[in-house]
């Protein structure tokens, strides 16, 4: 049976720039701060969509819309998340291209290749930016970790075509209509390539192939 009020609830879509310091959660039985204290309660009940760690700063989405955030959050609709990460010392070429190609972690767990490619660097420390299209619990820090670099400060700031560098630190802001529907059509892309019939081999291939 469906929910009438839940049918006729308004979507909301919010952009926040979270500080550090918070919680990406609804809630915390040891009182830390929460993302959705920074929103104003005439907002309503929104939830999340994604993590951004405790000390992770940077762009997340919130709303009340299931559809929305499935569409975000599944690694199928192949939607970017773009961080830039600094991290003490400066990684070799050779250990860089091993986060390019996934490396193992905590008892041989894969993690996903990801495109990482180096932006700045001083004597001590470097900065690098990182797209992941499937995030996992503080995957780049472990991937830094991994070859033997800890990550000082890391920073989201792009969310598929999503970005926003004058939004301040705590600000937030509503999505624009084009913003919603640039993200939701990563689900048309995927089925649109589901559905596309497949090339068959001319006969003659086919039957050298048995």
């Amino acid at each position: 049976m469906i929910n009438v009020l839940l049918e006729k609830q308004q979507k909301v879509y919010v952009l926040l720039n979270k500080p550090k310091g918070y919680l990406t959660s609804l809630s915390d039985p040891e009182g830390r701060p929460l993302v959705v204290d920074l929103l104003p309660p005439f907002i309503g009940r929104v939830h999340p969509v994604g993590r951004l760690d405790f000390n992770t700063e940077g762009l997340l989405l919130l709303t009340n819309d299931g559809d929305f955030t499935n569409v975000v959050t599944s690694a199928r609709n192949q939607i970017a998340k773009v961080y830039e990460a600094k991290v003490k010392g400066i990684p070799s070429e050779n250990a860089v291209e091993s986060l390019r190609r996934g490396v193992s972690i905590d008892q041989g767990e894969p993690l996903a290749r990801a495109d990482v490619s180096e932006i700045a660097r001083t004597k001590t420390n470097a900065w690098f930016e990182v797209k992941l299209h499937e995030g996992r619990n503080q995957q780049i820090r472990r991937m830094f970790e991994a070859i033997g670099h800890s990550v000082i400060k890391l920073k989201r700031v792009r969310i598929g075509s999503l970005k926003d560098e004058r939004l301040n630190s705590g600000a937030w802001r509503y999505l624009s209509e084009p913003e919603i529907r640039r993200l939701l059509s990563a689900r048309k892309k995927v089925s649109a390539v589901a559905n596309t019939p497949r090339a068959r081999a001319p006969k003659s291939i086919r039957r050298r192939s048995r």
